[in-house]
């Protein structure tokens, strides 16, 4: 079991980064190379991240978990360590042993950790990818993995499409709008995927876990977007290429189904998620994308997908 006491105040670590990511300023005194760093300063961040040096307890049958207590988040996967996450605002760290890898501490940190937080904040936070238009439009694709999200993303950003972000994406209304603000800097794609796209994507290193390539999602003058939601797409595999119009009672439990608090905690009574899958469903378009696995007819849907937005348009 956890040590269920949070730590008021802990020592300030000797270096600290400051990073922007989804509309947040983040102190960190760990290495987050997804997230983009800003010139540090003393006003106070949105959030703090910091590590504890001191021993993990041991979960010897289970390789990960989380646990809500109290509105703290209690994270544990096994070979990285623990995370404590607080009021949207604090990320407690202890590394699992003294050979806890930092490339996978920073993914786990930026991702699942990371979509947590944001929930404690208010967002619905979703497992998808998003992309921006050259019009400046954001489009959003949800679904299970291996449904295409990432290499989606990727073609798409063959096109002149900027990949704002990939895995978790938080969203809110905003003067009416759902807002999507960019996070991670980069993302994860298969090897074949990678190889079709190199000439538009520029590779940032290789992570052996998952046998991917990591990709910028960055454009070469160095800033981070955020835009309105045009559209959302709920992908899956099937035989043959398909766009379909969801009615809201569809698209609201298909983004109950793809938010990450339902997939990790399988909450399908929280009444505020409830509501804000109802409120972006009745603001904007959903529909159901069935793209063919292989990697030759995924990229071929891509012309097709293009079409469908100009139709919304």
């Amino acid at each position: 079991m956890f040590n269920q006491e949070l730590p008021s105040s802990l020592p300030k670590a000797s270096v600290w980064r400051r990073y922007r990511a989804y509309g947040l300023e983040i102190d960190s005194s760990l290495e987050i190379p997804d997230f983009l760093e800003i010139p540090y300063c003393d006003i106070k961040a949105d959030v703090e991240i910091q590590q504890e040096y001191k021993p993990v307890e041991q979960h010897e049958q289970v390789n990960w978990f989380i646990r809500e207590e109290s509105g703290i988040f209690y994270m544990y996967f096994k070979g990285i360590g623990q995370f404590v996450v607080a009021k949207g605002e604090n990320i407690h760290f202890r590394s699992d042993s003294a050979a806890s890898e930092a490339e996978r501490v920073h993914l786990y940190l930026s991702g699942i950790v990371m979509g947590m937080l944001l929930y404690q904040r208010g967002y619905l936070v979703m497992h998808a990818s998003a992309v921006m238009s050259p019009k400046g439009d954001v489009f959003l694709f949800a679904g299970d993995s291996g449904a295409g999200k990432s290499s989606t993303a990727a073609f798409l950003s063959r096109y002149g499409y900027q990949v704002l972000d990939d895995d978790i994406i938080p969203l809110k209304n905003k003067d009416g709008a759902i807002r999507v603000e960019q996070g991670r800097t980069r993302v994860k794609l298969n090897h074949d995927v990678f190889e079709s796209v190199q000439n538009a994507a520029h590779e940032t290193g290789f992570y052996p876990y998952e046998n991917k390539y990591f990709v910028s999602a960055v454009p070469a003058s160095g800033s981070i977007a955020a835009g309105n939601v045009k559209a959302i797409y709920l992908m899956e595999r099937g035989d043959a290429f398909q766009i379909t119009d969801l009615p809201k009672s569809q698209a609201t439990m298909g983004l109950i189904r793809n938010s990450v608090p339902w997939r990790l905690l399988k909450r399908r009574g929280d009444v505020r998620q409830m509501e804000q899958c109802v409120d972006i469903a009745q603001t904007v378009p959903i529909f159901r994308f069935v793209r063919q696995g292989h990697i030759v007819s995924a990229a071929s849907s891509i012309d097709m997908l293009m079409k469908h937005f100009d139709e919304i348009y």
